[in-house]
């Protein structure tokens, strides 16, 4: 993965040691635009950098990952939110989930393989997004044309022409259609 393909990701951890080897990691995975927050509020006020994904630890000082959690979606929903923390109590987990997380990873010998799987997971749906974007502007085209033509046809130019032109792309694309029934 190139730098400029490589999403933007935030790690948020208190522990220097843990900053450091997921910022390993992720680098390993191929993820260069990593950068590292020791707390919170300084992501917060990085999140004009728009990051695709920011891995949170639950238990910082001042400012607890579910807190910052909350901020984050309030700042951006689209943002992947995942924990990854030594909290192992399910509470916690299913409230990380309930308020928006995308996954929560316990830190130990598994970690780095869920990084993995969950860093995947995130570019497979955002692959899936930018596809369905793509094919989502194509499926109207036709319909954006037939409103040009409609427009150039209320100015006073070509009204048979547009007519026809409108019967004929309906015509051809009955079996489409553009509207809930």
């Amino acid at each position: 993965m190139n730098a400029t393909s490589s999403p933007k990701i935030f790690l948020v951890d208190d522990d220097q040691f843990s900053i450091e080897l997921n910022r390993q990691h992720l680098k390993n995975l191929g993820y260069s635009n990593v950068s590292v927050f020791t707390d919170g509020q300084t992501c917060l006020n990085h999140l004009v950098e728009q990051p695709v994904v920011v891995f949170v630890d639950y238990n910082m000082e001042e400012m607890d990952g579910l807190t910052l959690l909350k901020k984050i979606k309030r700042f951006d929903p689209h943002i992947f939110t995942v924990f990854v923390s030594g909290q192992e109590q399910m509470e916690v987990a299913v409230d990380a989930l309930k308020f928006g997380a995308f996954d929560y990873i316990i830190k130990g010998e598994q970690s780095e393989t869920r990084i993995a799987a969950v860093m995947a997971k995130i570019m497979h749906i955002i692959a899936e997004l930018k596809q369905q974007h793509k094919k989502g502007w194509r499926r109207f085209l036709p319909v954006l044309s037939i409103v040009t033509l409609l427009i150039v046809s209320i100015m006073g130019t070509g009204l048979q022409l547009t007519q026809h032109v409108a019967k004929r792309s309906i015509h051809k694309r009955g079996s489409e259609c553009f509207c809930e029934e």
